[in-house]
């Protein structure tokens, strides 16, 4: 600072020098010289600057403001610096973490960052110690004890650390007699080693030292047979039992057994194995195993197993169903092996189970069998689903009609309630059945075939007697003449006797619900000749039945186009 004589020199210079010749002054440094504007500074980059108690001085204004306890910058404060954020660190680690920023301050003549927070070595405290975005990144939780899952967990000295958490430690390496987990046990003795290598060719069984090598020859596990002195080895030690004794090989009861039983040196060569001079399902050791895919030794011989996958799994060119071994065998879902053929088994399940391009009731093989699932109210007859409950009230068949409204309980029997025997006909619903028991079974008054009392039961005249059944009695008469109506069902529809064209009821009738036959007398006989179907079951379709579809008979060519009947049964 300057010195307080500024007035009295700028007089005296003035005086003995003269305003033209310029007056030029010089303060003291260690003494502040009181001002009230910058002019009264003399120049020079002095500024009249106040004090914080409001008193004014000339100031040299520095750079900076230093901790010195003067006003360095002429601003009218002492030791006043930055309000900034102060931070020594590495910038990367600025307030990352644990780290904090401080605030400039001045320390013993110098400027120090109080409150900041620097990086530190990393501490497993659950904190990023050292700022680098990372927490607890030195340490290993996964297999560290000291540090095992978190921080705070320590694993005693009989523990492991293993993914995380503290375990018994076991015994790992089972031959070198030592107690390597410290519970005073040593290599087989101790149960950790069971299944673990115990040296060249061994294995820890049981506690004990076995033999894991069953085809290099060794006593591997130093036992001897009960004289003490033959040494063990291969399948004749009990402990390679079951286990392989090389290539296809396995041990059984001692011996070398056949372990494949599906390899072959060439097509229906087996390899013997096991050197018994027996090779495959020729060996008895191949009993009832696997002899390849979809095969299997059965009786010393090769057995197709998978019947649905349209291959020769025993090589003895027949497939799956053709096979005879596929009898009564599955062939896939819904299908049956049948007399060498695939079986529709499921008719309910909107599936062409067994191929034949035919679903459910469409395939002749579900004829009789039940159609729809959850009841056996539903059985596949004539071609389609139809209703064979006719009185619990429920549309079985799932046509929109139940009980006696259902087209398909035409002619069905039944007893009701009272024990009474039924027929269901759609015209006009239950009627009498039992047409010579004097009851009246339906509760219309009416009795049988009687004419006098209530009267005769019209259903016992003309109506139904069952299914394919017609009543045909008069007033009167004893109720027992009943007409075969229904030709193509292979039933005896009316009790005597005699069914279908068999039945003299039968002639003229259709014997096939599908056409093309009609029974003729007491035979059935073809009607059509060009459909390329057998439609009366006999001599076969079209110009093979000569009787029925005689030379010259219009019939249809393989290829679809119109031909006629030759001599030879042809189509030409």
């Amino acid at each position: 600072m300057k010195a307080l004589y500024l007035s009295l020199s700028l007089v005296l210079c003035c005086v003995v020098v003269g305003a033209a010749a310029g007056c030029s002054v010089n303060f003291p440094d260690e003494l502040p010289y009181a001002c009230e504007q910058d002019s009264d500074c003399g120049g020079k980059g002095y500024i009249c600057s106040a004090l914080p108690d409001t008193r004014k001085y000339c100031c040299l204004p520095q750079v900076g403001e230093l901790c010195n306890q003067l006003d360095d910058d002429c601003d009218g404060s002492i030791d006043e610096l930055d309000t900034e954020p102060c931070y020594d660190g590495a910038e990367a680690t600025r307030n990352v973490g644990t780290c904090r920023t401080g605030r400039p301050a001045c320390g013993q003549g110098n400027i120090v960052c109080v409150g900041q927070v620097l990086p530190t070595q990393e501490v497993c405290n659950g904190k990023d110690d050292d700022c680098d975005g990372s927490v607890d990144e030195d340490f290993d939780f996964q297999s560290g004890p000291n540090n095992c899952g978190r921080c705070d967990q320590v694993c005693s000295n009989i523990q492991d650390c293993v993914a995380g958490q503290c375990v018994r430690r076991r015994e790992t390496t089972c031959d070198n007699n030592l107690d390597d987990d410290s519970d005073t046990l040593t290599d087989c003795a101790d149960s950790d080693c069971n299944g673990l290598p115990a040296g060249p060719g061994a294995q820890c069984i049981s506690g004990r030292k076995g033999e894991a090598e069953c085809s290099n020859t060794l006593n591997d596990d130093g036992d001897f047979a009960s004289d003490g002195t033959t040494p063990l080895t291969d399948c004749a030690d009990s402990d390679c039992d079951g286990k392989s004794c090389g290539t296809g090989c396995i041990c059984i009861g001692g011996t070398k057994g056949e372990g494949d039983c599906g390899n072959e040196s060439a097509p229906n060569v087996g390899i013997d194995d096991d050197g018994d001079s027996a090779a495959n399902c020729a060996d008895s050791d191949c009993a009832n195993k696997a002899c390849g895919v979809g095969c299997r030794c059965l009786n010393n011989a090769k057995t197709e197993e998978a019947c649905d996958d349209n291959a020769d799994n025993d090589t003895d060119t027949r497939t799956d169903c053709a096979d005879t071994d596929c009898a009564n065998e599955s062939c896939g879902v819904g299908c049956l092996c049948q007399s060498l053929a695939k079986v529709e088994v499921a008719c309910s399940d909107g599936l062409d189970n067994d191929g034949d391009g035919l679903i459910d009731c469409q395939d002749p093989q579900c004829d009789t069998q039940i159609c729809t699932t959850g009841g056996s109210g539903a059985v596949c007859r004539r071609r389609s689903c139809t209703e064979v409950i006719c009185n619990d009230t429920l549309d079985n068949d799932g046509d929109g009609k139940s009980d006696c409204q259902d087209p398909d309980c035409e002619g069905v029997t039944y007893s009701n309630v009272s024990n009474n025997a039924l027929v269901c006909t759609v015209a006009n619903g239950p009627q009498e059945l039992n047409c010579t028991d004097n009851r009246d079974n339906d509760g219309d008054t009416l009795i049988d075939c009687r004419n006098n009392g209530p009267g005769a039961e019209p259903n016992c005249l003309t109506g139904i007697c069952g299914v394919g059944c017609q009543n045909n009695n008069t007033v009167g008469s004893a109720c027992n003449v009943k007409v075969e109506t229904l030709c193509d069902d292979n039933v005896d529809n009316d009790g005597d006797g005699q069914r279908d064209c068999a039945d003299t009821d039968c002639n003229t009738k259709s014997c096939n619900f599908l056409g093309g036959c009609v029974c003729n007398g007491t035979t059935k006989k073809e009607t059509i000749c060009n459909d390329r179907i057998d439609n009366d079951g006999l001599e076969g379709a079209d110009c093979s039945d000569q009787v029925d579809c005689p030379q010259s008979t219009v019939c249809q060519k393989t290829d679809g186009s119109a031909g006629t009947c030759n001599g030879n049964r042809q189509c030409i």
